[in-house]
């Protein structure tokens, strides 16, 4: 399984592996991009409509849906097309965006078939994404942080590799050695022959591939969190130095906020999308263009300066939201480590508190003469009687 959730590489990886030998679904050949057969893009249409979830969405899949009905029919389905796309083929190649997102899901399905799995995650980075005219680009930036964070967690433990797409492009010879050393295992047609055919695939690969944006200006705020930045740097080293487990802990607590702010997020990325400077990105409508041929030029010369302050004052309440949100989840995570610290010391109390009581029970129960003197000596004094 093949899991980054964009273009920018899956398909350079899914396109030298199939000339190593491995396997496309069989309807992958027709469509563009070249690795997905549209049968599975149409499953995942209807398990994402099913669960009323867009792949912008930022909170993660509902684990109950494994145990709903739906759920196994879907895997029956899935099944069946694996059947179909791949008729019993040894080494099949699975990749679609969203696979990063239903990891569980096709792993199992995956099994049913017989298959022995391997993932192979090639996230890319944060700034490793082209301009989408559905999404404004913080949102874009925040699905690859959701789709990574979600891929890694689910393989963890499992057999995977992680690979870095700018040295698959700038040598992918050295790239597949260290792939094949992590997985155990060779490529069945790792020839000289394909290796040409791989050269030449590369060499014709669009040059925009791998061009990456800036983290974007409406979400520089947001990104004050750390989120980005930290879950790029930890994955960065695993492609270039390979995978620690130390940063396991990290990974899982970036995820735990990410989680948390994921319901709000969701709100601000539905509002950028309605954002009229994005509206205007996304159309390619320039703001100096006027509204009808026909209109005045001193009334679209006035339109344009309203419509200017109003696209300005839209933007700039969006950066304090973005703000706002930074600024809570650091109060956030300041507020868990103080819990986290009182938690530890009331436990340290507790226990010393057990310890004391320990004392105090061997002493009342000891049957020792010189031991419980001075405590039957008080007990008289207590109750009236001798002091001696």
């Amino acid at each position: 399984m093949v899991l980054g959730s964009r273009p920018a590489g899956a398909e350079q990886l899914c396109g030298i592996l199939q000339r190593l030998g491995c396997n496309l679904p069989a309807g992958a050949s027709a469509t563009e991009p070249a690795a997905v057969a549209p049968e599975i893009v149409a499953l995942h249409d209807q398990i994402f409509a099913c669960l009323d979830r867009d792949r912008s969405d930022l909170a993660p899949l509902p684990v109950s849906w494994q145990d709903s009905p739906v759920y196994d029919g879907f895997l029956s389905e899935a099944e069946a097309l694996l059947r179909q796309q791949f008729h019993g083929a040894r080494m099949p190649l699975l990749w679609e965006p969203r696979l990063a997102l239903l990891v569980p899901f096709w792993s199992a399905a995956l099994r049913r078939c017989g298959y022995d799995l391997a993932y192979l995650h090639i996230p890319g980075s944060a700034r490793d994404i082209k301009a989408d005219a559905t999404l404004p680009p913080e949102a874009s930036q925040l699905a690859w942080l959701r789709a990574a964070l979600t891929s890694e967690r689910a393989t963890r433990g499992q057999l995977r590799a992680h690979v870095c797409s700018e040295r698959l492009q700038s040598d992918w010879r050295a790239e597949l050695t260290a792939l094949e050393k992590t997985l155990g295992f060779s490529f069945p047609r790792n020839t000289a022959k394909a290796g040409r055919q791989v050269d030449a695939a590369l060499e014709n690969a669009p040059e925009t591939l791998f061009q990456t944006i800036p983290y974007s200006a409406a979400g520089a705020a947001l990104h004050e969190a750390g989120w980005l930045q930290q879950a790029d740097a930890i994955l960065r080293r695993w492609q270039e130095t390979g995978e620690e487990t130390a940063d396991h802990a990290a990974l899982d607590q970036l995820d735990a906020e990410f989680q948390r702010a994921a319901a709000l997020l969701d709100v601000f990325i539905e509002a950028a999308r309605h954002n009229p400077s994005f509206a205007r990105r996304k159309t390619g409508v320039a703001l100096s263009e006027p509204w009808q041929d026909n209109a005045p030029a001193s009334e679209a010369e006035e339109g344009e300066v309203d419509d200017s302050a109003r696209i300005r004052t839209l933007e700039f309440r969006l950066e304090q939201r973005f703000e706002e949100l930074a600024s809570l989840s650091s109060l956030l995570f300041e507020a868990e480590t103080q819990q986290n610290a009182l938690a530890q010391q009331l436990a340290e109390a507790r226990q010393r508190e057990q310890q004391a009581q320990g004392v105090i029970d061997a002493v009342l129960s000891s049957t020792a003469w010189k031991l419980t003197s001075p405590l039957r000596r008080t007990i008289d004094f207590l109750r009236g009687g001798r002091t001696s």
